[in-house]
């Protein structure tokens, strides 16, 4: 499987994009059902929504009609969840028919959704126990690269220790934080159709505001963008190159 990135639209982040309620039968119902439901979309994936039971929901309001093709789901746990969560996406609070049904695992779940001009997307518990543990919903684009970047990237990792010397010459470190992994590469010689792809997510993330995920071929990193990345520079008509910095996200 090819790199990818999977951002979220970024109008789930606008203040009532999100709301709670329950889905009976085919109709989602405002109500306060859960608790701290505005924790899927605080860009937190330590911070988890609880009591979330059967037929409980979330409404995500993409502001006007949407297509994405991805739903991200971070499960804050070190053991898989055992109910079933179901998604629809509707014009209106009749939901309509599912587009998907499942378990989930630990960590990132990444769900590939067919939606055509949704304005609004469900998600909701199915199972008689409560869903614990969702501590962040993406629901948005999955954008396969075009190319491989060049050769000569650089992948690293920032610690987070600050070092003192005192007056004789002793140095004291401390530890704020764990490591974060880092990435810095380029792409030459792109056609106008990547470029376009890649200022895409840049808006929709809106250079360094939102976090996002990287999919490396092996794992799914929870990053930032710096806010110089995916500048481009046009070296030839309709041809570009430009470059990305990626910093891992703790929480």
């Amino acid at each position: 499987m090819a790199k990818q990135f999977i951002y979220s639209d970024p109008n789930i982040y606008d203040t009532g994009a999100v709301t709670e309620g329950t889905i009976a039968t085919t109709t989602f119902a405002s109500s306060d059902s859960l608790t701290n439901h505005e924790r899927v979309v605080d860009q937190n994936i330590s911070s988890v929504v609880s009591s979330w039971a059967q037929n409980d929901a979330i409404q995500i309001d993409m502001g006007a009609d949407s297509s994405p093709n991805v739903c991200a789901i971070y499960m804050n746990t070190t053991v898989a969840e055992s109910e079933t969560i179901k998604l629809y996406a509707s014009d209106t609070t009749t939901v309509g028919s599912e587009i998907h049904s499942g378990t989930l695992g630990v960590g990132w779940n990444i769900i590939d959704v067919s939606v055509t001009d949704k304005r609004y997307f469900y998600v909701r518990n199915t199972t008689a126990s409560e869903l614990d543990y969702v501590a962040e919903i993406l629901v948005g684009t999955k954008y396969t690269f075009d190319r491989n970047f060049d050769l000569g990237g650089q992948f690293g990792k920032k610690f987070g220790v600050s070092t003192v010397e005192s007056y004789g010459g002793h140095e004291y470190s401390h530890k704020r934080h764990d490591g974060k992994q880092t990435w810095k590469w380029e792409w030459t010689r792109m056609t106008n159709a990547h470029m376009n792809n890649l200022i895409t997510l840049r808006d929709a993330v809106e250079g360094s505001r939102f976090k996002f995920i990287y999919y490396d071929e092996t794992d799914y990193h929870w990053v930032r963008m710096s806010d110089k990345s995916l500048q481009k520079k046009e070296i030839a008509y309709q041809t570009f190159n430009t470059n990305i910095e990626l910093t891992q996200q703790l929480t």
